[in-house]
């Protein structure tokens, strides 16, 4: 019966911990969301650095190339033209994606400002003129070129190290942020935690209470306590409960009555068949009396009996005498 213990109210206890633990895990969505957005941020700003540090943003390894191909031999320059070819493709490649992604927009406009635009006018100049003054083997020309493209990526660099530097700065700030956030979650969570335990005892205190009362209401039941009153039932199934609980304590109480009155009419029966056992052994004594009575009057019969046949023989020993005497009369009267 305990299993079907799921009322009304214990449903309202059940939906407000739904709720509760909806909450927590609406904040902590919220919190890994924020985490994973700060994190994502950041890694971000890393990448920039890692993208302008080295190739392809940063132009510094195009610059060596421009220098190695002024004192290379014929025989090297063209692959080191294709460096360069390949170094341009994945200069304008990551430039696309910086543009297409969501970058924090101070911080994208500083990659795609000048560092970015002083970067293009070197890819210009050095296809336009150095490229085509190499390959002519017009080394004199070259060399001019790429003075100006010393100066084109010195402006680069000044524009890199603003980057650098705001990068930097963007990935602290995501990284407090983040700080900031989790102890937010941290409090929020404990908060929500701390009302969803409260609300739970609150709400289960009441059941409990009448849960207990039910359970000391079986235990005296148990004991054979038939007469102590229920606890108020209520209308939910603890209530449904309780109801039968006092049905069966009244079942009980009807069943021990009836045995009760079965005890009394089998005492009553027994005590009848002790009655009538009593007459019997009297009624016995009785006749045991008696037949003591005539067991004596048969002894005093015999006895008389037997005194009346000593009699009777005394009294034909004394009629045989006496004929014996007679006939000696007799015979003295017919002798004389």
């Amino acid at each position: 019966m305990l299993k079907h213990i799921h009322d009304r109210s214990l449903l309202f206890g059940q939906v407000l911990g739904i709720m509760v633990i909806i909450t927590l895990i609406s904040i902590s969505f919220f919190g890994l969301y924020s985490v994973r957005s700060a994190a994502d941020q950041m890694g971000q700003g890393k990448d920039v650095v890692a993208d302008i540090l080295p190739p392809p943003l940063y132009l510094i390894e195009s610059q060596l190339q421009v220098y190695t191909l002024l004192h290379a031999k014929p025989e090297e320059r063209e692959a080191l033209l294709q460096t360069l070819a390949r170094l341009q493709q994945e200069f304008e490649s990551r430039n696309r994606f910086w543009q297409e992604s969501s970058l924090n927009e101070p911080l994208r406009e500083l990659l795609l400002g000048e560092q970015k635009v002083q970067g293009e006018l070197f890819w210009q100049l050095l296809n336009d003129k150095f490229v085509p003054a190499i390959k002519a083997g017009d080394l004199a020309q070259a060399g001019a070129i790429a003075a100006r493209l010393h100066t084109l990526y010195n402006a680069h660099r000044l524009g890199v190290d603003a980057t650098v530097i705001r990068g930097n700065e963007y990935a602290a700030e995501q990284m407090a942020h983040l700080a900031n956030t989790t102890r937010l979650c941290y409090g929020l969570l404990l908060c929500a935690a701390l009302l969803g335990a409260g609300l739970i005892f609150w709400l289960g205190r009441p059941t409990q209470q009448r849960l207990l009362a039910a359970g000391k209401a079986t235990a005296a039941i148990a004991e054979g306590e038939l007469n102590r009153p229920m606890p108020e039932p209520g209308l939910d199934a603890i209530g449904e409960l309780i109801r039968q609980i006092g049905a069966m304590r009244d079942q009980l109480a009807t069943l021990v009555e009836s045995l009760q009155r079965s005890a009394s009419t089998l005492d009553e029966r027994a005590t009848n068949l002790t009655s009538m056992a009593q007459r019997h052994a009297d009624d016995s004594q009785a006749q045991v009396g008696a037949a003591h009575h005539i067991e004596q009057a048969i002894e005093q019969l015999t006895h008389s009996i037997e005194q009346a046949g000593s009699q009777l023989h005394q009294v034909g020993e004394q009629t045989l005498q006496s004929a014996t005497r007679a006939q000696e009369a007799t015979h003295a009267i017919h002798t004389v």
